[in-house]
């Protein structure tokens, strides 16, 4: 009985030693993958840098609404972090034009009386989003198609306008009253801003856009 336990031990070992010796990758081909990486992704910086605006601008909405995420990721650095603002305006436009999931993080800072905090808990109870002890409040946002005849990103329902770009930023309409935001250097939009019924105008608002 021990000899055989023992002899299916030294099975398994063997067979998890020879799938490990199969996954593993020589020095080799990690630098080949690597090298692939770096081609591919020049290439694709290549379209994005064409010097012709409406190829590039072409390439940037094709990529941003593939649905691959990696493409994604490429277009959206490549946008946010250009100097130039009207190709930054591009990316955030292809980007909501995406109907993307984006996530809201609210720091309310103080709330003067019960009302104001009853509010500001219901704004974000509407998403099915939480608040912290600390007034620190978190929802997820599903946008809904770009509508081009308003030049913005509709409500999950198809419905109201909810994201709208612009030179200035971008404005959000979670709850009826449009605010405005603006990217950071870390690929934030991010703004104080005031939420219907708290009788405050100093809560500070982020919108991660780089995942």
């Amino acid at each position: 009985m021990m000899r055989s336990l023992a002899t299916g031990c030294g099975l398994l070992v063997l067979v998890w030693s020879a799938a490990a010796a199969a996954q593993s990758l020589t020095v080799e081909e990690i630098r080949a993958r690597v090298d692939q990486n770096l081609r591919d992704l020049s290439a694709y910086h290549e379209l994005l840098a064409d010097p012709d605006p409406a190829r590039s601008s072409a390439a940037m909405k094709v990529m941003l609404e593939s649905g691959d995420v990696d493409l994604q990721k490429i277009a959206l650095d490549y946008g946010l972090y250009s100097p130039n603002p009207a190709v930054k305006r591009k990316a955030l436009e292809g980007f909501f034009a995406s109907e993307p999931r984006v996530e809201v993080f609210v720091n309310a800072g103080r709330l003067h009386t019960s009302g104001n905090r009853d509010n500001y808990l219901r704004a974000f109870a509407q998403y099915g989003g939480s608040v912290d002890a600390e007034l620190k409040g978190y929802f997820t946002w599903k946008l809904g198609k770009f509508d081009p005849e308003q030049n913005c990103a509709l409500d999950s329902e198809g419905k109201e306008c909810a994201v709208r770009v612009t030179d200035s930023g971008v404005s959000l309409r979670p709850w009826g009253e449009w605010l405005l935001l603006a990217p950071d250097e870390e690929g934030n939009l991010t703004g104080t801003v005031s939420i219907v019924g708290t009788n405050s105008s100093n809560h500070r608002m982020s919108v991660p856009i780089r995942q």
